[in-house]
């Protein structure tokens, strides 16, 4: 007998659950999705969570808590475009053809992109280690 947990297959039960607990659906988009459900477990083994393979991590969890699939954003998202940003979430008219989906425009305040508090004069300034800068200046 095989005891061994399948991490990946845990994970991927988990967000289907998860979607059809808020009537969503995955997208149709086979290989499209089983693309991105190989990202997030990828994400998974690299960052110990499943932060969305379609925006970027800081592999910081406190800073990244907000793109933990499913992320904060896609319920808002579904409800105003039909799905979510990385469009591995469908709404139910989405999901039937009875709307369209397109590209969305991305959602996350100006302050969370990126994992930097801009709110926060130091947190403006990142470490680089090439040439003789110390920091490289993040205002936006």
């Amino acid at each position: 007998m095989n005891t061994r947990i399948n991490v990946n297959e845990e994970l991927i039960a988990y967000l289907k659950k998860n979607a059809r607990a808020k009537g969503y659906y995955f997208n149709k988009n086979s290989v499209f999705v089983n693309e991105l459900l190989k990202n997030l477990c990828v994400n998974l083994k690299r960052y110990g969570y499943a932060s969305c393979p379609r925006r970027l991590s800081t592999s910081v969890y406190g800073l990244d808590s907000y793109l933990i699939c499913p992320c904060r954003y896609m319920e808002n998202d579904i409800k105003k475009y039909g799905s979510g940003f990385c469009a591995l979430y469908v709404s139910k008219d989405a999901y039937e053809g009875k709307k369209e989906t397109s590209p969305i425009p991305e959602s996350r305040p100006k302050d969370k992109l990126f994992g930097i508090d801009y709110s926060n004069p130091s947190a403006k300034k990142l470490p680089i280690k090439n040439g003789n800068a110390r920091y490289a200046d993040m205002s936006v």
